[in-house]
């Protein structure tokens, strides 16, 4: 004869599970849940002595207090770390171009109030940025360094409408200021006069 199995509804389990363990707080003395104090692999109970509150304050007082020593210290981090910082920045700027792109979009759109979709197409956005061209006058673009003249940029081609995806090209940052200032007409007639004057001149 089979023995009878016996099952248990998890309402069941959770009412004889084990009760969460409390400890008493080192700095306002009061006794608090675990789940109230920070994880801390190197004490007893796996938490901090302070509860969040006064681990907290504790934080703060210090970073109030000690405001030129951590400043230093940070500064002779950097120093030391300097070039595995701008080794992750680097990567960081690489992997998320599109994205700092889509966000810095997103502010300018509600600043002036526009109309803005670019969050919906962004994997179609990492598309275009990989093939690495300006998308109006084919220069190579730099994915990833810091801002400057060759650097990705979001162009509205109809300076009237938003930040849509049918309205925004890739293009360098210096002819995305370029166009602010005069639009596509006009440096247009830059480009051609400058060719033109280089012609003639060599």
């Amino acid at each position: 004869m089979n023995e009878p199995t016996l099952t248990c509804s998890p309402a069941s389990l959770a009412s004889h599970s084990q009760p969460e363990l409390m400890i008493k707080c080192a700095k306002c003395k009061q006794l608090f849940p675990a789940s109230m104090f920070y994880r801390d692999a190197s004490t007893i109970h796996g938490r901090r002595y302070y509860c969040k509150p006064c681990d907290v304050a504790a934080c703060r007082r210090y970073r109030n207090g000690n405001k030129r020593k951590l400043r230093k210290a940070r500064r002779i981090w950097y120093a030391k770390n300097k070039a595995s910082i701008s080794h992750h920045n680097r990567k960081y700027r690489i992997r998320h171009r599109a994205e700092t792109l889509m966000r810095s979009a997103r502010d300018r759109a509600r600043i002036k109030r526009l109309a803005f979709d670019l969050d919906r197409h962004v994997l179609e956005l990492k598309e275009r940025l990989a093939l690495g061209k300006c998308e109006l006058t084919g220069i190579t673009l730099d994915i990833a360094g810091r801002k400057q003249w060759n650097s990705p940029s979001i162009d509205r081609i109809n300076p009237s409408r938003g930040y849509t995806y049918d309205n925004v090209r890739i293009v360098c940052y210096g002819v995305n200021c370029a166009l602010g200032t005069w639009r596509e007409d006009k440096l247009k007639i830059i480009a051609e006069r400058l060719l033109a004057h280089d012609k003639n001149h060599n």
